[in-house]
Formats: C-alpha cells, structure tokens, sequence
C-alpha cells in the first residue's frame, strides 16, 4: 500500500485513458480547438498591428500567409477586418476552454463515484485474510481523498496532452513570425528546464512523501477511534 513508484507512473496513465478513453478525447478535443483557436489570434495580432500602423511589409511568412488567406476569401485587409477576426477566434476560444473545464469537471466526477463503487465492491468479495493485514484506516483513505486525486488524474493528462498541441500550435506561429527569434526563445526554454529539472524532483518526492504521510496519519486515527468507541 505504499505510493507508486516512478516507474508505475506511465502506467497509471495509460490506465485512466484506457478506463475512460471517451472522457479523455472529449476533453482533450475541447482543449484542443481552444488552443487552435488562441494560436489563430494570436497568429492574427501581427497583421493586425501592421494594418493598424499601415507598414504591412508582408516580410515575415506569418504576414504572407495571411495575406495570401485574404486573398483566397476575398477579404480586404483592413483594421476592421482583422479585428473582427480576432474577436471571432477569442470568443471560439472561451467557448471551447469553456466546454472542456464543464466535461471535465462533470467527468473527474463520474469518475471519483466510479472508483469508490468499484473499491467498495473489490472490498465485498475480498477474504477476511485480507483484512487481517490491512488497517482499516486505508480504505478510508482510499475511498476519500485517494478517489479524488485519481480522478483529478483524468484532468491533468488531458490538459497536458492539450498543453503538448498547443506548444506546438504556438512553435508553428512562432517559426512563422520569425525562426531566429524562436530558436532562441528555445534554447532558453531548455536552459530554464534544467535548472529547475532539480526542483521538479524535490517536488515530486515531497508529494509521495505526502501521500506516505498521509495514509500513516488517517490509518492509525481511524484504527485509534475504533478503540475509542467501545471505551466510551
């Protein structure tokens, strides 16, 4: 009953997604086209501060694809327009981030009152030998606080399966704009990520430390009031 080691957790993922692979898409999707969405305007900021101080050059790739868009829909590239379009594109996006924090929230639900039910099932067709060797204050563990923070496990994969499309929704922009400035912007990301590559584990072991902590704590309270009980 100790916490997962390091190893398991890829595991635990791919058993969340595998558990509820339709949950995982909906929200995945949702955040998705939210990120589309605010890669779109802010794609769209350049060629609309260009227009607006009347020096659109069309130098960068980002101004020529834009250009060459308008050209297709047959739009005129004017403040109003690009404006609009900006509008258009953030209000999608709250939609979309709307929507998926709504599945979301109403899945990591289902989800937690789902763990529980099948926990308290396991627990019924046990063996007693089973319950010889565990403290009862683990199940309650288990069916309060550990339900919760494996169900908040299918929010945070999705988000971050999210995140990882919208980096690379942002990079496509970037490189567009201009790829020295991004190259650059990458290898101080890089730098970044390893200097604080240590703190990532320290907070990782002060969070199984956590969950260690936690379970020794509500274990031995809850076998302590059991005692309690019949002495008062």
């Amino acid at each position: 009953m100790n916490p997962a080691p390091r190893n398991t957790i890829i595991w635990s993922i791919s058993n969340i997604v595998q558990r509820y692979p339709l949950r995982t898409i909906l929200v995945v999707s949702s955040l998705v086209f939210a990120g589309i969405a605010e890669g779109i305007g802010m794609s769209s900021i350049l060629p609309l501060l260009s227009t607006a101080t009347s020096e659109a050059s069309g130098d960068s790739q980002l101004e020529k694809l834009f250009l060459s868009l308008f050209e297709i829909f047959g739009l005129e590239q004017t403040f109003a327009t690009v404006l609009v379009i900006l509008v258009v594109v953030i209000a999608f996006k709250a939609i979309f981030t709307l929507a998926a924090m709504m599945i979301s929230g109403f899945a990591v639900a289902n989800t937690s009152a789902e763990l529980r039910t099948s926990l308290l099932q396991s627990l019924m067709i046990a063996k007693w030998s089973f319950f010889q060797n565990q403290p009862i204050g683990i199940f309650s563990n288990a069916m309060g606080k550990e339900a919760d923070t494996a169900a908040a496990l299918l929010r945070q994969v999705s988000l971050a399966a999210a995140l990882i499309i919208q980096i690379c929704v942002y990079l496509v922009v970037a490189f567009l704009a201009s790829w020295k400035v991004t190259a650059g912007a990458i290898l101080a990301g890089f730098v970044i990520f390893l200097l604080l590559r240590g703190l990532v584990g320290l907070a990782r072991r002060a969070g199984r430390d956590s969950i260690t902590a936690s379970r020794s704590l509500l274990s031995g309270l809850s076998d302590a009031m059991q005692g309690i009980k019949p002495l008062k």
